[in-house]
């Protein structure tokens, strides 16, 4: 086996256990919720608990995993010297600022916040949607999902794995934000977990880690094969220079 392919499948076996790692991580992580007593689930609307420690903490991890791939990628487009793509790295750090501030907006209600103050500033919207104003918030970010998501997908750097795991987190989210506008009363006696909305968005904010470590995968590995491309270049040169 060349050396370049046992680092390949070194990379793919590290992402492997990494993404792995962090799943059943938050296996533990819900069944140590689960098991402090039926206190929790009542209080679990109420924000500021551990369950929404434990959605922050993988939103953020989601977002600084998309801003590592920001500067990757801009580094091999520097090393590919591809004029072309010279900003193909700033969505990725848009993307992780979002996920960031998602992580915030998770543990600190910032969206249910901003549509209370919509509520108490615009009578009419508060006669419309008495109690859901946020949901014009959650609109703005849905719009910034899909625009982030076309460019996902189109993008270079992104992999089977990786667009696999968006489009379960996508999934799930969406899944999670549909349950949110019902009245719980309409699903909670037909689904096995009373909380599935909030067990949604935790696994939603897992594929989209996922998704991010294997994109960050992948350009490691085309990085990496192109410095052995340089290096086994420079060797080939040298070797005809002393023939």
């Amino acid at each position: 086996m060349l050396p370049g392919e046992r680092l390949s499948k070194d990379i793919e076996h590290a992402r492997r256990v990494t993404i792995l790692a962090i799943f059943f991580g938050l296996i533990a992580f819900i069944l140590f919720e689960a098991l402090r007593g039926h206190h929790f689930w009542n209080k679990i609307k109420a924000e500021g608990n551990l369950w929404n420690y434990g959605s922050s903490l993988i939103y953020f991890v989601a977002g600084e995993a998309a801003i590592v791939n920001g500067f990757l990628i801009r580094y091999h487009d520097r090393l590919a010297r591809d004029k072309r793509s010279v900003w193909n790295w700033i969505p990725w750090l848009a993307a992780g600022a979002a996920f960031t501030y998602f992580a915030c907006d998770e543990m600190l209600t910032i969206h249910e916040k901003l549509g209370l103050a919509i509520e108490q500033s615009v009578p009419v919207i508060h006669r419309m949607m008495p109690g859901h104003a946020d949901g014009l918030i959650m609109a703005v970010y849905a719009v910034g999902a899909v625009f982030f998501s076309i460019a996902f997908f189109r993008g270079k750097m992104i992999g089977g794995p990786a667009k696999k795991y968006l489009l379960a987190g996508l999934v799930m989210i969406v899944l999670a934000q549909t349950l949110d506008f019902l009245p719980k009363s309409w699903y909670i006696n037909h689904l096995p977990f009373r909380e599935t909305e909030e067990l949604l968005e935790v696994f939603a904010g897992w594929g989209f880690t996922a998704a991010f470590i294997s994109s960050g995968a992948l350009v490691i590995t085309r990085i990496l094969n192109m410095h052995e491309a340089d290096m086994a270049s420079s060797a080939s040169g040298v070797t005809r220079e002393h023939t």
